[in-house]
């Protein structure tokens, strides 16, 4: 058995003894802990001897590390520093918004799930995760940066829904406090329950049915290299997606009824999960019913979704509502031409 190191030895050593690269897609957070558990020190007290000026786990260090914490991981790890970068939530969230994560430091971040922290805890589902890859990833399981995205919610490996809490306790990820009342600090794998001990890997796993999964394929592929030729950035096209999850979210009045209609069309039951607030504070359930319908909307652009529209009578005001960021072209143009100056126009040619 590996020794336990002492702190004195691991400030002595300018590369850490027992290093390694962050995994594929790995979390920030996720990677100090398997590093902690290799030097078989506690998780606080690996960060501390790292960082002795912050507190590490009272802030959301995978949306924000500060700089010098990155460095030093670069420095005592020995990985590229673009490597690193990679393990942050900011590169995911810029491709996604158009906006540097550095500006908005501070409150909710469209698209990225807050993890409500408290204290030293985790008390939102601001994580989530699929059983299937951490059954796959064998002795060392670990945290992917999309499995924080709010619109994140199957699993395109496995085919299956992400799940946000422990099925046993219902608890939300915390994989940081594992070690919290063992002596062996690198006893627990990070796909334990920090409060029952379930392991998460063993969660039951629910299929995705293959038209909304080549959805998801396709939602997914957008949000790495834009949409079409003539929309070839990521956030020009997530904007527009999440101010139509926004109106669809609305529980009363037009809002309403699109979304009864929407569901009779793609011929599913009209029940909603309940939760509402910010999209990315709902439940994964929640999201995954007002996703499928926004994506069904912007698909066979834009007939489909100016026949939806217009069949609901649905007003430019609602659909441009509260869509404080700047309008992409793509967008408004199709405002402007059919629901402002056109408003009398024959829909018969958008008919199949």
């Amino acid at each position: 058995m590996t020794p336990i190191l002492s702190p004195d030895a691991l400030l002595e050593r300018r590369i850490l003894p027992c290093t390694f690269h962050p995994s594929e897609d790995e979390l920030l957070s996720s990677w100090l802990v398997r590093l902690a558990q290799a030097h078989r020190v506690k998780v606080q007290l690996f960060s501390h001897y790292l960082w002795p000026q912050i507190v590490v786990w009272k802030r959301d260090i995978d949306k924000l590390a500060p700089p010098h914490m990155l460095n030093t991981l670069v420095v005592r790890t020995l990985t590229d520093p673009h490597r690193i970068a990679q393990t942050m939530l900011a590169p995911a969230v810029e491709r996604l918004t158009g906006t540097q994560l550095l500006h908005v430091k501070r409150g909710p971040t469209s698209w990225l799930m807050p993890v409500g922290i408290v204290h030293r805890t985790r008390q939102g589902n601001g994580l989530v995760y699929c059983p299937g890859c951490l059954q796959r990833d064998g002795a060392n399981p670990y945290y992917r940066t999309s499995w924080r995205l709010a619109f994140y919610v199957v699993c395109p490996t496995c085919g299956v829904y992400l799940r946000e809490e422990c099925p046993a306790c219902g608890a939300p990820v915390n994989f940081f406090r594992l070690d919290m009342g063992h002596q062996n600090a690198a006893e627990q794998l990070l796909s334990t329950c920090y409060k029952c001990a379930f392991d998460l890997s063993q969660a039951p796993m629910q299929p995705v049915p293959a038209q909304e999964l080549s959805r998801y394929y396709t939602l997914y592929r957008v949000s790495r290299e834009g949409w079409k030729e003539a929309v070839p950035y990521p956030h020009q096209y997530f904007r527009v997606l999440r101010q139509i999850v926004r109106v669809l979210s609305c529980p009363f009045g037009e809002a309403l009824r699109l979304q009864v209609d929407v569901r009779l069309r793609m011929g599913q039951p009209v029940t909603w999960p309940s939760g509402g607030g910010a999209f990315e504070q709902l439940p994964i359930a929640r999201r995954i019913y007002l996703l499928e319908q926004a994506m069904w909307l912007l698909e066979d652009w834009p007939a489909r979704f100016i026949r939806v529209m217009h069949d609901n009578q649905i007003k430019s005001y609602t659909i441009r509502r509260d869509m404080a960021e700047e309008m992409p072209f793509w967008f408004s143009s199709v405002l402007v031409e059919h629901f402002f100056s056109a408003r009398n126009r024959s829909w018969s040619q958008f008919e199949h």
